[in-house]
């Protein structure tokens, strides 16, 4: 789950690999990202511009333009499972830090 530093959109995520882009005050879907697996962490960019996603099943970072549904960006470093995933407060760069003991930052 994630609310855009705005409050306008809500991303949500289920077991089947679905993220789900929502406009906030209507309630109603904007957007359908379809994953391979399971999410654990969301958040959206300061901006709310763009969307993270770290997977619980891979040591993987996905990030979307969340007008659009564009995988602009995939992470992938760690060779366990993440713990938790942002963006730095420009929005430039995300921070990982996996169960391997790593943090890793990404431009």
């Amino acid at each position: 789950l994630a609310l855009s530093g705005d409050g306008a959109r809500l991303a949500t995520a289920d077991e089947t690999g679905a993220a789900t882009l929502w406009d906030a005050a209507s309630g109603a879907e904007t957007k359908r990202l379809h994953v391979r697996e399971a999410l654990k962490q969301m958040a959206f960019s300061p901006d709310g511009a763009l969307l993270l996603a770290a997977s619980s099943a891979e040591p993987t970072v996905r990030i979307w333009e969340a007008a659009t549904g564009a995988l602009v960006a995939t992470h992938i470093g760690h060779r366990s499972m993440l713990l938790t995933a942002s963006f730095s407060p420009d929005g430039l760069r995300t921070a990982t830090t996996g169960a391997d003991n790593l943090t890793r930052i990404w431009a």
